[in-house]
């Protein structure tokens, strides 16, 4: 079972809703050294972040990490990732 479907079991015993709420660009709050460590220790976790798997598709808007949505691949993975979430769970 994953976190997400764990929590909407809870909530729809409670007889609450649940909303997926997604911020698709963002990567990060901050672009702090501790931050950036701490994204690279994501490698060894399931899943790993998007900072470490496609480098090339982080650029830096403000003083956050953002995934770049003008490059089509980078497009492709978002809409993927909420594809999934949409067909799979009961949002």
């Amino acid at each position: 079972m994953t976190r997400l479907q764990f929590v909407l079991d809870e909530a729809h015993q409670r007889g609450m809703k649940v909303h997926a709420w997604f911020n698709p660009y963002r990567v990060s709050v901050n672009t702090k050294p501790s931050t950036i460590t701490a994204l690279n220790n994501t490698l060894t976790q399931s899943p790993p972040s998007v900072y470490v798997l496609h480098r090339d598709w982080i650029r830096t808007s403000g003083d956050r990490f953002v995934v770049d949505p003008g490059i089509p691949e980078a497009r492709d993975w978002i809409t993927s990732i909420v594809a999934e979430v949409v067909s799979r769970y009961p949002i």
